[in-house]
């Protein structure tokens, strides 16, 4: 689903913000004397949200091969609020918000995300938001031993 979406942002002009990873100079400044080849890479895509603005941010990792060692080096990638989940901390944070604080309903939510051109179905909201709700029970359940811990 998210190729299909993808794809309808590209047609609609949403905006893409690039980031790569310095693999490359990591590598050179790790292992000057060592030969290495580039052997491929992986592209993460991820909803991102500004007000009044969502895009999408794209990271790129470049995978290297060390022909010495034969020792392949793959960077670490940034870590999402949802695993294996493409929504960006800051959707995530503008849903919760707008339910909460703002009192809409999801389906209001899709539309308001339709307008910027993005189209997600409800039970991806709500997978979404189910999801930044356990993470939110952790943070408050950690909370809530501090404060008892304090006198």
């Amino acid at each position: 689903m998210f190729l299909k979406v993808v794809r309808l942002l590209l047609i609609r002009g949403i905006n893409f913000e690039k980031s790569q990873d310095n693999t490359k100079q990591r590598i050179k400044s790790r292992f000057k004397s060592f030969q290495h080849q580039k052997i491929g890479e992986k592209v993460t895509e991820v909803l991102e949200y500004n007000p009044g603005n969502i895009f999408v941010k794209r990271t790129i990792c470049r995978q290297y091969i060390l022909w010495e060692t034969e020792k392949i080096i793959i960077p670490n990638l940034s870590s999402l609020p949802i695993s294996k989940g493409n929504a960006g901390a800051s959707l995530l944070a503008y849903l919760l918000v707008s339910k909460y604080v703002d009192h809409l309903p999801f389906d209001r939510l899709r539309k308001i995300l339709m307008h910027c051109g993005i189209l997600i179905s409800k039970s991806t909201i709500n997978r979404w938001f189910n999801k930044s709700i356990a993470l939110l029970e952790l943070l408050h359940q950690e909370f809530e031993k501090q404060m008892l811990q304090t006198d």
